[in-house]
């Protein structure tokens, strides 16, 4: 069928050419006796292509098809790709922002307490969507092109999430960050609290980031190969760094606090704020040999290309956990 197609196309094609100066296709003659008349093969007769009306022409353009469509790949080829991606949530397990009643709860905020309610940790840290890139070039050796190279590289960048919670000059709502002391008991830091006696205003903010990035080089075996179907069998080296962190930092706005008398306790007045930061962060690098194999299916002027890799290595994990605080107060 598709012998047929293509050689009504090319004596369509050929009908035009004398306009071109191309030589005229003459009619061959045809049987007095009602036979059909004979198909010439392409490879006894180099010159012509007889199709089954008896139009005879120049047998290079569909010559030239057919070698192309056979000849296998070789030499340098390259292609860039756009990727629209998105990571997976990561979780948080631990409360890293609470709030409460402070007018009928003297323990709000701390974990276990009544009126405690998590504003931010023990949840899905959902990331945006963004935009990635990859590059592939490779090169395929010999005329055959049964063996090649192919060196494959992916850069995402650093995606971002921010949560910013604050309260408002009279510190409503009321904030704190929840944590342990060296007692394992459940403990506050109050960043906001419209308490009468000693209203205060603060905030939180919270940066998660993420970055990715990665590439590996592969020699190629082409197994199996005809005009539409290719497989090839991949091994080589594979690179991946893979860093995410979170970054806290917690504010108590400046706030006045007037002398006052509790019991036999004199407290004195003055101006009070500071600030803190808590930063964990993760960073893996694997490294490692990788085995695969491609399918590729092209038809007319449509490609399917399907990729398949398993690496087996090893993955170095780094750590690191720091913080740093700055309060401050004067009076008399």
């Amino acid at each position: 069928m598709k012998r047929t197609v293509v050689l009504a196309c090319l004596t369509a094609l050929t009908a035009i050419l004398p306009a071109f100066g191309q030589p005229t296709i003459l009619p061959t003659e045809q049987p007095t006796d009602g036979r059909t008349p004979p198909i010439i093969d392409i490879t006894t007769a180099p010159g012509v292509v007889v199709d089954s009306s008896g139009v005879e022409s120049s047998r290079d353009a569909f010559a030239t098809l057919v070698a192309t469509e056979k000849q296998p790949l070789r030499g340098f080829y390259a292609r860039g790709e756009f990727m629209y991606t998105w990571i997976t949530g990561g979780r948080s397990n631990t409360p890293l922002l609470t709030t409460g009643n402070a007018d009928i709860d003297p323990r709000a905020g701390i974990l276990g307490a009544p009126t405690t309610r998590v504003l931010f940790g023990a949840q899905e840290i959902n990331l945006s969507p963004f935009c990635a890139g990859k590059f592939t070039a490779g090169y395929w050796f010999g005329g055959a092109g049964r063996f090649g190279i192919e060196a494959t590289g992916v850069i995402v960048g650093e995606n971002n999430s921010n949560v910013l919670i604050s309260s408002d000059r009279n510190g409503d709502p009321f904030l704190a960050v929840p944590f342990q002391n060296i007692l394992g008991q459940n403990q506050r830091l109050i960043l906001a609290t419209p308490t009468l006696n000693r209203p205060e205003a603060g905030s939180f903010l919270a940066d998660y980031k993420t970055e990715f990035s990665g590439y590996d080089v592969s020699g190629m075996l082409n197994i199996y190969r005809v005009p539409s179907v290719r497989v090839d069998l991949m091994a080589g080296y594979a690179y991946r760094h893979f860093e995410e962190s979170l970054l806290m930092s917690y504010v108590m706005h400046p706030f006045e606090l007037l002398p006052q008398q509790i019991g036999d306790f004199s407290l004195p007045g003055g101006v009070f704020g500071g600030s803190a930061t808590d930063l964990f962060a993760t960073k893996n690098e694997f490294q490692g040999g990788q085995i695969g194999a491609r399918v590729g299916i092209h038809i007319s002027r449509i490609s399917f290309d399907a990729t398949g890799k398993i690496a087996v290595g090893n993955n170095r994990q780094t750590v690191a956990v720091g913080g740093s605080s700055n309060f401050q107060a004067s009076g008399d």
